[in-house]
């Protein structure tokens, strides 16, 4: 990697956290958000005290805040709110919704499970997105018939392995997305998974197998 834009910490999991500090060695003046939600993880509190230590300042963002990555992609932060506490990591992620100039969306829902997804559509947040782009939750429960009703997405890209049995989406899951007419790249087959986008389509294709999905309009 010779290039690298900002970084964004999702929670306080050591598997999702635990590169950033070799990265800031490298890239030491990059744009970096931090998810202030209080948490219990030694991970998240070494790199905090770095952070301070380097005199990094990273945006806290939270709910109902934007950022900006570039003239044509803007970051829409839907959770957690300001003041939220949970007791687990997945609980407290962040969930991120990219519009990409002019047309195409895609929802970051990292490790978050059905709690969020009811939190998100308790509040009737406009969750449409193309692309949803997800991990697995520690309860095992993610990607409900609700929350997918509402994304109507076209595309997820979703984490899977083996071990322990809730980080592998499940034969039911995947079943249901065909019905739905939802095309899945689970990572554990596709590997790293590049997303191109042009003017009024996108692609994404798989770093293992080369396989490419286009959007609707290609």
């Amino acid at each position: 990697m010779n290039r690298l834009s900002g970084i964004l910490l999702t929670h306080g999991d050591a598997n999702h956290l635990g590169g950033a500090a070799l990265l800031l060695e490298d890239f030491p003046r990059i744009r970096l958000v931090d998810n202030p939600t209080p948490d219990h993880s030694a991970a998240h509190k070494r790199l905090q005290r770095l952070f301070r230590e380097h005199r990094i300042k990273p945006d806290n963002l939270t709910a109902g805040e934007t950022f900006r990555l570039s003239r044509n992609v803007t970051g829409h932060v839907l959770f957690p709110p300001r003041n939220f506490s949970s007791p687990i990591a997945d609980d407290q992620a962040y969930v991120i919704r990219l519009l990409v100039a002019p047309a195409t969306s895609i929802l970051f829902m990292s490790d978050s499970g059905v709690k969020t997804e009811e939190r998100l559509l308790a509040h009737r947040l406009d969750l449409r997105s193309d692309i949803i782009v997800k991990g697995q939750n520690h309860s095992g429960e993610s990607g409900s018939d609700a929350f997918l009703h509402a994304v109507q997405s076209r595309l997820i890209i979703a984490t899977s392995r083996d071990f322990p049995g809730h980080e592998r989406v499940s034969e039911a899951w995947i079943a249901n997305l065909q019905k739905r007419d939802i095309k899945l790249f689970r990572q554990d087959e596709t590997g790293a998974v590049i997303l191109r986008f042009r003017q009024n389509s996108w692609e994404a294709q798989s770093y293992f197998t080369g396989e490419i999905f286009r959007s609707p309009s290609q």
